[in-house]
């Protein structure tokens, strides 16, 4: 009797854990919020014109996707990324690998990340930027060099390149899905 007692309350547990999410829940899941973050800038020699240039990267984000009442992208602050390299046992404001980066966006579930590199030119802050969706660092997305007279001024136009760029985001998304379902023809009609 015990048994079948303790069999008839497992079954009812694996039930419960499987069954199909509540429609809440699945409301809850597609009004999930994409999160962003744009890790320092390599910059051998100035490590801080790196910094700038991100800081400058997450401040316009900012300024194109706002806190609530009406947000599309949360954008991890500076010291919420910190935090989290710190937890991870790297320095405040570390340089990270690409790899890194990938291991950073599933811990945190971030689903847009950007990295790059700046430097000093005689024209002013040269930075390259290249950002990833899902954290799929085996296929980035290039954005055009910048040259801006500081960091920050970098870091902004980089984001304004961001968002013109993230504005193909949909049709990216129609393309995989129909690879995914072996739709050749609807795949290419969103690429174009």
């Amino acid at each position: 009797m015990r048994i079948q007692r303790q069999a008839l309350t497992a079954a009812a547990l694996i039930a419960v854990l499987f069954a199909p999410r509540s429609a809440v829940a699945q409301q809850r899941a597609a009004a999930r919020i994409p999160v962003f973050v744009a890790v320092s800038f390599r910059s051998p020699g100035e490590p801080k014109l790196g910094i700038d240039v991100a800081e400058g990267v997450r401040q316009r984000m900012l300024r194109f996707f706002p806190m609530p009442p009406i947000r599309t992208l949360r954008v991890l602050t500076q010291q919420e990324i910190n935090n989290q390299l710190v937890a991870s046992g790297f320095q405040p404001d570390s340089v990270i690998s690409s790899a890194d980066l990938r291991d950073l966006t599933r811990v945190l579930g971030i689903d847009e990340s950007m990295e790059g590199t700046a430097r000093r030119t005689a024209q002013g802050v040269e930075a390259r930027a290249k950002f990833y969706f899902g954290g799929n660092i085996a296929a980035p997305e290039v954005l055009p060099v910048v040259t801006e007279k500081d960091g920050l001024s970098a870091g902004r136009k980089i984001a304004e390149l961001y968002v013109l760029a993230r504005k193909e985001l949909p049709a990216y998304e129609q393309c995989k899905n129909a690879l995914i379902q072996n739709n050749p023809d609807a795949a290419i009609a969103a690429a174009r």
